[in-house]
């Protein structure tokens, strides 16, 4: 059904949108449309669509003006005040829903005739642009945006305390974090006059000067094998492919399943393991999981480490997967036993001493394809896949390369043997679905 929404006596324009499928109410078929009201002073009301009137209540219902619903069910018949409220439902399939402010309460319709709406066609939806979503992230960074079959993209940053409503978007591809600092919102969607935008893409950053320093140091999110914030642990594993350069010995994957403790199982150069959870990891607030290596620091105080590194990855089927996107700043490459600053790595595991989990938080895969379609459900996490990154330029697995998400060679400490590639302890939970 078509909707339109006449801000005219608000900002001069009047938007249409399409609500696909059968829809449970008026309210159901904006939100659909892609439109966001507020419904302060209660349920049922209708305050602000898009944060318009700025104002907000009281300035809507009782001082200013209110928000008209009217409805054309037969896509004929001419704008009819609705008496009965968003709220009621179910609507007519093919229905044309209004909505119009009525500054001062003289409620007039929307602006725009029946007639020249009955064979009103919406446009398609929208691509949604995509960048790097890191948790914690460098200031030095800056964020490259690219959407689906191209096109313009607008970029709007603000204070994640602000209201959406008061961002400011502006034309451009990339956005540098230079000037942010803490928890920051950016925000972007297609600039696109030939499509509707139905979505954006979303996310919240904490920006700082560098990456998150290594486990044991201020600053640092890892988290102790004791923590008590770890509500559980991988049950079992669901496939083990090790790569080069391990031992049999060291292929035991058994050794990753429970508890965190001093056992492992090595993943080999380019190798992967993929651990399951009877109880599935959701999203709550915060980070979700942890993932624990071996690694160790130059010395007690030092940000340098010997790491070997891998990516995590998370689905609810165990087919489907999303990779947590990851930042290396490391330049060159390091040797077999050469150390690198934790504090240029991001959404890598093995960024953090033995004892401690690196932790990655569900919410930052909620702009991914596979979890705007559903294919991966951030609710209900059953599988997380740990795939070893051969951190050298001159040694890769055939076919295989290991970039971070901003197109950078990740480097790692290389070549070991015999326990070569990431050396997995355990993979904890803290946020899990009840059983």
């Amino acid at each position: 059904m078509t909707v339109v929404v006449d801000f005219t006596a608000l900002d001069n324009t009047v938007v249409i949108g399409c609500a696909a499928g059968p829809q449970a109410s008026g309210n159901a078929a904006l939100a659909s449309a892609g439109f966001v009201r507020t419904d302060e002073p209660g349920p049922g009301t209708t305050c602000t669509i898009d944060g318009l009137p700025t104002e907000g209540y009281p300035y809507c219902w009782l001082t200013g003006g209110y928000w008209g619903y009217y409805n054309s069910p037969d896509r004929s018949t001419p704008w009819d005040f609705s008496m009965v409220g968003g709220d009621a439902g179910p609507l007519v399939e093919g229905s044309i829903e209004g909505w119009a402010w009525a500054p001062a309460f003289d409620g007039v319709a929307p602006r725009l005739p029946i007639a020249d709406l009955a064979d009103h066609t919406p446009l398609p939806e929208c691509a949604v642009p995509d960048a790097p979503v890191l948790s914690i992230i460098a200031s030095n960074e800056v964020l490259p945006f690219t959407i689906p079959g191209g096109g313009p993209i607008e970029i709007a940053v603000l204070p994640a305390s602000d209201a959406v409503s008061t961002a400011v978007y502006s034309e451009a591809t990339t956005q540098s974090l230079a000037a942010q600092s803490g928890a920051t919102r950016v925000l972007a969607r297609s600039a696109s006059e030939d499509c509707e935008r139905v979505d954006s893409f979303d996310a919240v950053y904490d920006v700082r000067p560098a990456y998150a320093p290594r486990a044991g140091t201020p600053g640092s999110p890892a988290l102790a094998g004791t923590d008590p914030s770890l509500t559980g642990w991988a049950t079992g594993f669901a496939d083990y492919l090790p790569g080069p350069d391990v031992t049999a010995t060291f292929q035991t994957p058994n050794n990753a399943v429970g508890t965190y403790g001093t056992d492992l199982v090595v993943l080999g150069n380019g190798g992967r393991i993929t651990m399951t959870f009877a109880s599935p990891i959701t999203d709550g607030v915060g980070n979700d999981l942890a993932v624990f290596e071996n690694g160790f620091a130059e010395n007690a105080t030092s940000q340098k480490l010997f790491a070997e590194l891998a990516y995590v990855e998370v689905s609810s089927n165990g087919v489907d997967f999303v990779r947590f996107d990851s930042a290396s700043q490391q330049p060159t490459a390091v040797s077999a036993f050469g150390f690198q600053s934790s504090e240029l790595l991001g959404g890598l595991a093995g960024k953090d001493i033995g004892g401690y989990g690196t932790p990655f938080d569900l919410a930052a895969l909620s702009n991914k394809v596979a979890v705007r379609t559903g294919t991966v459900d951030l609710s209900s996490i059953t599988h997380v896949r740990i795939v070893d990154i051969v951190g050298a330029n001159d040694y890769p697995v055939v076919g295989d390369t290991y970039p971070d998400s901003f197109g950078r060679q990740i480097f790692d400490t290389h070549k070991t043997t015999g326990s070569g590639g990431f050396d997995l302890r355990a993979v904890g939970a803290l946020h899990q679905v009840a059983a």
